[in-house]
């Protein structure tokens, strides 16, 4: 009896084997459609994240657009009430050639800052901004700045 239980358990390794064996080469040979499986769902998730990525840098320019949209109107109602104000960029007057660099030299202020008579003025504006949420607002207040210089300065010679 003890014979044929050791012959037994012998044929019972034997097959566990067997079964290890014919384990690892089907493991082996799905290993190559696993990984380019994993490297098609790799190419997937950087797809899915450059798309977020767009849609994100869409949806801040709708924002931004938006909040500009609702400044102009802001500004709008403003005026309605009486109420002196110009965004700085609907005072500049440059040629076609050069509003480009005066768009780059003034940067974001062109479009957030407003011109505004005087101070009362300019509190009545930084007020409605502020109500409506739409960010951050500078003046310009002209009762408050220094004279221009009688004459523009001139180039450099050369």
């Amino acid at each position: 009896a003890a014979e044929s239980d050791a012959v037994a358990a012998e044929e019972a390794a034997s097959l566990q084997s067997a079964a290890a064996v014919e384990h690892e080469a089907q493991c082996r040979r799905e290993a190559p459609r696993a990984s380019a499986r994993a490297a098609r769902a790799e190419g997937d998730v950087d797809a899915a994240r450059a798309q977020l990525r767009q849609a994100e840098a869409e949806a801040d320019m709708s924002m931004a657009t938006s909040r500009g949209d609702a400044r102009i109107a802001a500004v709008s109602g403003l005026r309605g009430r009486g109420v002196e104000c110009r965004f700085l960029c609907e005072c500049l007057c440059a040629p076609e050639e050069h509003r480009t660099a005066v768009h780059a030299a003034l940067g974001g202020c062109i479009s957030s800052t407003l011109v505004v008579p005087t101070r009362r003025e300019a509190l009545a504006a930084v007020e409605e901004i502020r109500q409506r949420r739409l960010g951050v607002v500078s003046c310009l207040v002209l009762s408050e700045l220094p004279e221009p210089p009688a004459s523009p300065p001139r180039p450099p010679a050369g």
